[in-house]
């Protein structure tokens, strides 16, 4: 299964909203199995310095996800969410959680459409506000490769960060992100 090259997009829908579209030269069962089954999801999920160690997945309405990355410095991050609705090989809907910000649930919604052997996947993050979503935008978060939250410089004129490490999340103030708009 390959994503077909350049083919990630992001759009910003509102103001809360974060959409992303990929495109895999693969059928959408394979697709779904890449996401939603531990065994692989260990395999890809992650940057290469932070991977997946640990996965749990009970995919049925209602039921619990987590994941763990770790660093090669033993620094661990978590998300865990709770799955709302599924539609096999077509839609997931999920609640999810980064364990370091823990008041910041996103819903999320990851749909499949396929074509020709081509599978677009559209993952969409609801988040509940603007600067959360700035949080995601800036630091490199997508729903597919979440550990990016790590360091980020976001007004250098004022060297303000947001700082996402060892499972921490330094806020800054809104009247900076209202600012840095």
């Amino acid at each position: 299964m390959a994503t077909r090259h350049a083919s990630a997009t992001v759009t910003l829908p509102s103001d809360t909203e974060l959409l992303i579209t990929r495109a895999f030269e693969a059928p959408a069962a394979l697709v779904w199995t890449a996401l939603t089954e531990p065994a692989h999801l260990l395999r890809w999920w992650g940057l290469p310095w932070c991977p997946l160690v640990a996965c749990e997945v009970d995919l049925r309405p209602g039921g619990e996800w987590r994941y763990v990355a770790r660093d090669a410095d033993g620094n661990e991050l978590g998300w865990h969410g709770t799955y709302r609705d599924i539609l096999h090989r077509r839609r997931i809907v999920t609640t999810e959680v980064f364990e370091g910000f823990p008041d910041a649930e996103s819903v999320n919604t990851m749909t499949l459409t396929e074509r020709d052997e081509v599978t677009r996947n559209q993952p969409r993050a609801l988040m509940n506000e603007l600067i959360e979503r700035v949080l995601a935008v800036r630091s490199g978060f997508t729903p597919i490769n979440r550990a990016g939250l790590v360091i980020h410089l976001l007004a250098p004129e004022r060297d303000v960060f947001a700082v996402a490490l060892h499972g921490q999340l330094l806020e800054i103030g809104r009247e900076t992100f209202q600012v840095l708009l």
